[in-house]
Formats: structure tokens, C-alpha cells, sequence
């Protein structure tokens, strides 16, 4: 998995939590937190979304329990291509 996919797939799971597409600015910002952030692809790509959409916003995406199947899926996905992402990383 390249970046370009791997940014793809954080940016769908930040837009799902927003409940809207993301500003140039909010891009931006989830690339500079991610950088910046401790642990591993997939907790430093979580972090990044958190501290960029806030805490609020999430716990709001998450009200209802058909949300919580698809927030849930969504982070399996940003986990795989976390994943993905890594071992392509490493192979370099």
C-alpha cells in the first residue's frame, strides 16, 4: 500500500466521524499530527484524526448503534491499511 492509498483510507474514516467532506486545511493537519504522533500506523493515524476533528466530534459519530458496526468497520480497515502501509515501509 502506498501513502496516497493509506491517506485515502484515514481521510474516509475522518470524513464518516465528521459527517462531512474534510477542509484542504483538515488534510493537512491529519499529515502534520500523524507525523508528530507516537506508536504505531494505525494509533498514530487514530491520534492524528482525534487531535484534528476533536473528541467531541467522535464520540458524536459514534451515538448510534448502526454507527458504532460502521465506525467499527471503518477501523478495521484504517487498521489493515495501517498495516498494509507498514510492511510496505519496511520492504523499502
Amino acid at each position: 500500500m502506498n501513502d496516497r492509498e493509506f491517506l485515502d483510507v484515514i481521510y474516509r474514516y475522518a470524513e464518516y466521524v465528521k459527517r462531512a467532506p474534510l477542509s484542504q486545511a483538515e488534510r493537512e493537519r491529519i499529515i502534520t499530527e500523524f507525523n508528530s504522533a507516537q506508536g504505531d500506523p494505525y494509533t498514530k493515524a487514530r491520534e492524528a484524526v482525534r487531535k484534528v476533528l476533536g473528541l467531541s466530534q467522535l464520540i458524536e459519530g459514534m451515538r448510534k448503534t448502526a454507527d458504532l458496526d460502521n465506525t467499527q468497520r471503518l477501523l478495521q480497515d484504517l487498521m489493515n491499511a495501517a498495516n498494509q502501509w507498514q510492511a510496505a515501509k519496511n520492504k523499502k
